[in-house]
């Protein structure tokens, strides 16, 4: 299962088009505080006033002791987290694309992916105990709905009717519903168990160990082979259920490949065909 980590070094290895960025190792482990820092190899282009990152983590160097093979460092730099790192993590000198904006360009993108504009989303299920009197009843634990997708009542263990005549509410008073949010029945629904699965907004990546199928996305795009299908326009459907970005001029021919950023979210770019 891809990982948010995965993806960055996806993005990275086509941003850097082989260019090869200095590095080194840690010679021993640090924690989230330590402010002493060192390295297993010579410090090369490391020295006073630079930045060196490690995991998703910049530092910048106060002191560079190019005898001891030491920094002395200020931790979290530029908005970053400071974070435990174990010996033999690698070192990247002045990274050119560094891997926390990387993460954040990530998550803005899952953010686009659900907007509007785009209208893809993530299945999220909730079962709700209804008494079968009850007009409207609350969807407990609700945060993030955007729609509903479907609606069913158990009737047997093995049958699972849809309920058709109903809506869901939105800003409903907290005080009566403490989501926020209400599915309102306009037609007779038997007492039990209701099954309601709901559109959601992707989830974010916190950590670059996040799966892909942790956001919301499909394992089944995630782990799919690179493609190469020739489309017109700005979109095209491919094995059902596929979103093209970055095409190119309407009308103009292009080539489908899957794009590092959203791959496992079925989503895809278009290129010139070469």
């Amino acid at each position: 299962m891809t990982t948010a980590g995965q993806l960055i070094d996806r993005v990275n290895s086509e941003l850097l088009a082989g260019t090869v960025e200095e590095r080194n190792k840690l010679a021993l482990a640090v924690d989230a505080s330590a402010t002493t820092i060192t390295f297993t190899y010579d410090l090369g282009p490391l020295r006073d006033n630079t930045v060196f990152q490690i995991g998703t983590e910049l530092m910048y160097v106060w002191e560079a002791n190019s005898t001891a093979k030491t920094a002395e460092v200020e931790r979290g730099y530029g908005g970053t987290t400071a974070a435990s790192h174990a010996i033999g993590d690698v070192v990247i000198h002045n990274p050119r694309f560094p891997r926390h904006m990387v993460l954040n360009q990530l998550n803005a993108e899952l953010g686009d992916l659900s907007s509007p504009m785009n209208g893809l989303f993530q299945i999220k299920t909730l079962d709700v105990s209804y008494n079968g009197s009850d007009r409207m009843v609350n969807l407990a634990g609700v945060t993030d709905m955007i729609d509903l997708y479907d609606v069913r009542y158990r009737y047997l263990s093995d049958d699972y009717p849809i309920v058709r005549n109903v809506r869901l509410l939105r800003d409903m008073p907290t005080s009566d519903f403490t989501s926020g949010f209400a599915l309102a029945f306009d037609a007779p629904v038997r007492a039990g168990s209701v099954r309601v699965l709901y559109k959601a907004a992707y989830d974010l990546f916190t950590a670059e160990s996040d799966t892909v199928a942790a956001a919301g996305g499909s394992s089944t795009l995630d782990g799919a082979d690179h493609l190469h299908h020739p489309v017109h326009g700005r979109s095209v459907v491919l094995h059902g259920h596929i979103v093209v970005v970055g095409a190119g001029a309407r009308g103009v021919p292009g080539c489908v490949e899957r794009s590092p950023v959203h791959a496992g979210f079925g989503v895809w770019q278009v290129r010139p065909c070469v």
